[in-house]
């Protein structure tokens, strides 16, 4: 799927502003309901101070924040994403 250059900008700026931070993982651009969005990908739950300070949309895109479970499984295999 091809984004818009200003998702992938939205997308750079929130990687950027989260960098540094313990609980941060990556960012994603996806697609919701026909509108586009941003994914903050964290290793755990964002704490309540770092919280407030995200911004709830960015450059007009919807920031959502997905909690990436690492799996403990010895053969597991992720499915690639079509």
């Amino acid at each position: 799927m091809v984004f818009e250059p200003s998702a992938r900008e939205a997308a750079l700026a929130l990687a950027q502003q989260c960098q540094g931070e313990w609980w941060y993982s990556s960012v994603g651009i996806t697609e919701i309901a026909g509108r586009v969005g941003l994914v903050l990908y964290t290793r755990s739950a964002i704490p309540a101070s770092a919280s407030k300070k995200l911004p709830k949309e960015l450059k007009g895109f919807p920031i959502f924040v997905e909690y990436m479970v690492e799996s403990r499984q010895q053969n597991f295999k992720p499915r690639a994403l079509l």
